[in-house]
């Protein structure tokens, strides 16, 4: 624990604070001056909330003096650290719509993306078409790129030789994009740019009903549908997970549908914002981020990127009850 050396006002504070400190697994003691007294996650320390005001995040370790107001339950606190999508394994592809350069550095507002990173490690980099636009406030004030419903998409490669795939992604649409395909699978890019023999594995795309459908699965015999209604100008999370016979949609880390599947999904190619070998289905409005793995992940492996996504996208209000991350992100 770092040494603090405050003075004056500060100091008498500050002793008044360190008196309160409870060893860990010691029990705290009530004021004598009436101040209520708070336990500190991770060090065991007890404060009177009168004498220094507030805590910080329960997901730091320091106390704060002098009146710095604590975030909410459930919402406002730390983002999760950045590399969380690398700590799982069979990463394939990670588009963030925060950092589409892949430098760390953001656009202007309104530049064009002309190739979206990917920041996986595999160089699945993302061709724009159309001339999509960076915003520095998609929703929630945070950024995104955003699709005009008519023209513009990012088509790249990808590979998957199984029967297994887990796709995440974060959208905003609204109702200009009454198809909106969010990402698709498929086996060929063609010279154009387009994508032909389509699987779909998996389809996650808004329908002309306000929903998302997934498992839609061709040339391997079986075409099957799930949908769940979504809402138009409102961002959401959307999961699609793979296991070899099943796809299960999640929609903001809750179960929503599924659908058998069938047959070995060999992919070659993937489209972000309209059906590739058309093309059509064009999504209207935002995409923040898209990520692949090629394995159908455990639930908790799936829920730590629900939650990785959530807090970083402002959304972590809309994760269910229960969820390992509605109150605190992942680290």
């Amino acid at each position: 624990m770092p040494v603090l050396r405050p003075s004056g006002s500060d100091f008498t504070s500050f002793v008044k604070a360190a008196a309160q400190y409870v060893p860990a697994g010691g029990g705290g003691k009530v004021s004598k001056s009436g101040g209520v007294s708070v336990a500190l996650p991770g060090l065991g320390a007890v404060v009177r909330t009168l004498q220094v005001g507030a805590l910080a995040s329960p997901t730091t370790s320091a106390v704060v003096i002098n009146g710095v107001t604590p975030p909410p339950a459930g919402g406002g606190g730390p983002p999760p650290p950045t590399g969380i999508p690398t700590t799982v394994p069979e990463l394939q592809l990670w588009l963030d719509g925060a950092d589409p350069a892949g430098t760390g550095t953001a656009p202007s507002n309104g530049a064009t993306v002309s190739m979206w990173m990917d920041k996986s490690g595999r160089n699945n980099h993302g061709t724009s078409y159309g001339d999509p636009t960076f915003t520095t406030s998609a929703f929630n004030s945070k950024p995104g790129i955003s699709l005009n419903g008519s023209t513009q998409r990012f088509l790249g490669s990808i590979t998957n030789t199984g029967t297994t795939v887990s796709v995440f992604a974060i959208v905003s649409m609204n109702s200009g994009g009454q198809w909106g395909r969010i990402c698709s699978l498929a086996t060929t890019t063609s010279a154009d740019g387009g994508v032909s023999s389509l699987y779909f594995i998996p389809l996650i795309r808004s329908f002309i009903n306000q929903a998302i459908q997934s498992g839609r699965y061709q040339g391997s015999g079986n075409v099957n549908t799930a949908q769940v209604a979504v809402t138009y100008n409102t961002p959401f999370q959307a999961t699609s997970v793979v296991d070899g016979t099943t796809n299960t949609l999640y929609l903001n880390g809750s179960s929503a549908a599924s659908a058998s599947c069938t047959g070995n999904f060999g992919y070659t190619a993937y489209g972000i914002g309209a059906a590739p070998a058309f093309p059509a289905e064009w999504l209207q409005g935002y995409i923040s981020e898209i990520i692949i793995y090629n394995a159908s992940l455990t639930t908790t492996q799936r829920q730590k990127i629900e939650g990785y996504l959530a807090w970083k996208w402002g959304l972590e209000s809309t994760l269910p009850g229960g969820h390992p991350y509605k109150t605190a992100a992942p680290t």
